[in-house]
């Protein structure tokens, strides 16, 4: 069976404020011999907490342009990014399965000459590292984080909605725990695991998202974690960059280094911090 080649979804907040996690991801897929091409020409996936509540049409619409894009290349769609995976992933699975619907949409798509024709699916990128598989992550690893303990920060759109989510436990998914523990980190659980880290309240309301991102890095750190580790960008940004805000309130020693996945994967590998521009995070990264 030839090996899937994907298209590779680059989303917004990446490429504008973190294109260093961008830099880690291709590392990590070359290592693994993962084929993927740049998909271009995209647009936003639209966040669910902006546009869509103003308007689920437009939402659709804009997610399945993206889509025909990968359908032009007869590719999978691979995004980096859980609100890109959660929206792109379930208005390609809402399409898929109303006919009436898909017809409406196709019919502001043919505006722009673009048909979408539901023929490809969508993955998130830490659900590809994690089907790669244990021995083959171990295989790879050389440089084994022995002295990390990880704290798993899922995000709120790995696994939501569930109904759209291809991971099995929807409510605590371990697939971070799972890679961490396969290139030699210790991991814990706490008990916020799956509470939001507060990124899109900031928008609106500065110091709920603080009291937010507090709660979540007090349970962190109580249960005993040196790092954490995301598959969302989202809660990289809020929680390398707001925890200068937090950590004296919630009574933190020194704030905890937060790494995007392929970053940790990356370092496993061998990749050096200058390689990997861990000089851009806010939190300094103890290695």
């Amino acid at each position: 069976m030839a090996a899937v080649r994907y298209a590779l979804y680059h989303g917004c907040l990446i490429p504008a404020r973190a294109p260093f996690l961008e830099k880690a991801t291709k590392l990590v897929l070359d290592d693994l011999g993962i084929a993927y091409e740049d998909l271009k020409g995209t647009s936003c996936c639209v966040d669910p907490t902006t546009l869509r509540g103003t308007s689920e049409h437009a939402w659709l619409t804009l997610n399945a342009r993206n889509i025909t894009l990968a359908e032009d290349r007869g590719l999978p769609l691979l995004s980096q990014c859980n609100g890109c995976f959660s929206n792109i992933n379930e208005a390609n699975k809402v399409l898929q399965e109303d006919d009436e619907l898909r017809e409406v949409v196709n019919e502001d798509l043919a505006l722009v000459d673009r048909e979408y024709k539901g023929t490809v699916e969508v993955h998130h990128l830490v659900g590809i590292l994690h089907d790669v598989g244990e021995k083959a992550i171990r295989e790879r690893v050389k440089v084994p984080l022995t002295d990390w303990v990880v704290a798993s920060e899922p995000g709120c759109h790995l696994t939501r909605p569930s109904e759209y989510s291809p991971f099995p436990d929807a409510r605590y998914p371990r697939i971070v725990e799972d890679l961490a523990s396969w290139v030699g980190a210790s991991t814990v659980e706490y008990t916020d695991l799956i509470m939001c880290c507060g990124n899109v309240v900031r928008r609106t309301n500065a110091d709920v998202a603080d009291k937010m991102l507090g709660d979540l890095m007090a349970a962190i750190d109580g249960a005993g974690a040196t790092h954490i580790v995301t598959p969302c960008p989202t809660c990289y940004v809020q929680m390398d960059m707001g925890q200068k805000e937090v950590v004296d309130k919630v009574g933190l020693k020194a704030p905890l280094p937060v790494l995007f996945i392929s970053e940790m994967l990356a370092l496993a590998f061998g990749h050096g911090p200058d390689e990997l521009g861990l000089r851009y995070h806010r939190v300094p990264v103890d290695l």
